[in-house]
């Protein structure tokens, strides 16, 4: 802040000042109210729980419809279209997402394999053009 204050003193406007050094012009309002530098107050705000937070007791219930028999190897989008079908809703996917991943629980689940990468082949390497044809027959030719 003094560094913007020290430039507007120079005759620099206080938008160009704040450009230069990241800062927005509201901010720098708010920082110097009331008429000197006041301290950064975000990390001692008040920042209530939102009211659609889920208390421990649903989250347990998410963990543990997705761990019952029926739904244990299946996705969460699964299991909140099944619920969904029989006039149950206990969370959104993406909640189900989070509290398995906070429980421990968020890893693949199915019968199929896992998805794994798959390394480029090495085995062919084009030098010339149409070198890489799946007839290709010159290794038969034979060469002069």
């Amino acid at each position: 802040m003094t560094l913007v204050q020290d430039a507007q003193r120079d005759g620099v406007r206080l938008a160009k000042a704040c450009q230069v050094m990241g800062v927005n012009v509201r901010t720098y309002y708010r920082w110097v109210a009331e008429g000197e530098v006041t301290a950064d107050r975000r990390p001692d705000a008040d920042r209530p729980d939102p009211a659609n937070k889920l208390s421990p007791g649903e989250r347990e219930a998410v963990v543990a419809l997705c761990n019952a028999p029926e739904y244990r190897s299946r996705p969460p989008a699964f299991i909140v279209a099944d619920q969904a079908d029989k006039g149950r809703y206990l969370a959104s996917e993406s909640t189900m997402y989070r509290v398995l991943h906070e429980a421990g629980q968020q890893h693949h689940r199915g019968r199929q394999q896992a998805p794994q990468r798959k390394r480029s082949p090495t085995t062919h390497q084009a030098t010339v053009p149409n070198r890489l044809w799946c007839w290709d027959i010159s290794w038969r030719v034979p060469r002069p």
